[in-house]
């Protein structure tokens, strides 16, 4: 039921039964962190899918499966698979965002998580998602903003509250940070993982960021990698006004005498 949206039309046949609850199955083992099992049902669904739904709803959890297990290319190109055939997901639009984000591909994430608020302004995921990337960027203000709004929206969305508690200890807001510890604490985030990103806020390293060398820093890493690769080459030229032993063509067989190779047969030009 917790999933009646995403699946909602798929496998609804009466001859496909089976199938839907093979759906089902799947989505219990991936509910259960058993990615392998989940992904290996939803792959031998595919070649029975019929309609849009059909393929809406596999690919969408073979998203899902994909960033379960940091497989984040996979879940982009998943994502983007049931985009052919629905729309109108803001889910999708959001976990395609994150997925994207993840690869470091900010335009797109911030597009397609703009997206899911058009056609969903309610969506408090989106929103979260959202603000992660402002986040990353160094857009606390924005961060904050959108926050606070996912909080409005779902006030147990624990991610949520964690991008709020890093938010405000970026700013060295400590009572604003610890109330919004609380709440994620609450609602079920580890605190292992929260403790650890507010020690990299508290280092400076604020989120994951596209990472940018120096002009020098760029020059000497050219410079290692020219002096590590350099071989021996042969350059080629032509002659503009070439005499007749000079004559012929780059590629195919030699004009005149051939050369023989090693093997005794005939060489021809590269």
């Amino acid at each position: 039921s917790a999933y009646v949206d995403l699946i909602h039309g798929a496998f609804s046949r009466k001859e496909q039964k089976k199938q839907r609850q093979q759906l089902i199955v799947a989505i219990h083992h991936w509910n259960n962190k058993n990615s392998a099992k989940a992904e290996e049902l939803l792959k031998k669904l595919l070649p029975h899918c019929q309609k849009n739904a059909d393929y809406a709803a596999v690919y969408t959890f073979l998203g899902r499966t994909y960033s379960s297990t940091a497989d984040y290319l996979s879940a982009e190109k998943a994502f983007r698979e049931v985009l052919r055939y629905d729309e109108t997901r803001p889910y999708v639009y959001s976990a395609l965002g994150m997925a994207c984000q993840e690869q470091g591909k900010n335009g797109d994430a911030e597009t397609f998580c703009k997206k899911a608020l058009d056609l969903d302004p309610k969506n408090a995921a989106a929103y979260n998602n959202l603000g992660s990337l402002y986040f990353s960027r160094g857009d606390i203000h924005e961060a904050i903003d959108c926050g606070l709004k996912a909080l409005e929206l779902n006030g147990k969305l624990y991610q949520a509250a964690t991008l709020l508690c890093l938010c405000y200890a970026s700013l060295e807001d400590q009572a604003k940070s610890a109330k919004y510890l609380d709440i994620a604490l609450a609602n079920g985030q580890d605190a292992g993982a929260i403790r650890a990103a507010l020690h990299r806020v508290k280092v400076g390293i604020l989120a994951k960021q596209d990472m940018e060398p120096t002009p020098a820093e760029a020059d000497s890493a050219c410079n290692s990698l020219y002096r590590e690769t350099a071989g021996a080459f042969a350059r080629a030229e032509i002659p503009e006004n070439p005499t007749e032993k000079e004559r012929s063509r780059l590629g195919g067989a030699p004009l005149g005498e051939v050369p023989i190779g090693k093997d005794g047969k005939p060489m021809r030009l590269l």
